[in-house]
């Protein structure tokens, strides 16, 4: 996570102009506008598409949700140990984890959490 690569990611993931592959996590920034402060999203996949998961398995794609949003956070958490140019923008951004399923037609969101809550299902 260093060397003029990671500078360079960091540069683009700042301005919003790009999104950034940070170990297996999808980061992208939303800039700061006059009504909101800029919030950096971090996306972990699902899966699974949700719209196809029975009441059976409903359970099992939450297991996996919790589990994957530890990771993902324990992701964050080791890269911001490594690089304090990454520490800084996370500290100065509203953080949102977001819980993705993509497909060939796209992305679905399937669940958000914010820096330390729960998961919240859409």
């Amino acid at each position: 996570m260093d060397g003029p690569r990671w500078a360079l990611a960091l540069d683009l993931l700042q301005c919003g102009e790009e999104v950034v592959n940070l170990r297996g996590l999808i980061l992208r920034i939303d800039p700061a506008t006059v009504k909101s402060g800029r919030r950096l999203h971090i996306e972990f996949d699902s899966p699974f598409d949700p719209s196809q998961v029975g009441k059976s398995l409903r359970d099992r794609l939450e297991s996996v949700a919790t589990r994957d949003l530890e990771g993902a956070r324990r992701t964050v958490e080791k890269a911001c140990a490594e690089d304090a140019r990454f520490a800084d923008l996370v500290a100065d951004s509203g953080v949102a984890n977001e819980f993705v399923h993509r497909s060939g037609t796209g992305s679905l969101l399937v669940a958000t959490a914010g820096r330390a809550g729960d998961l919240s299902w859409r």
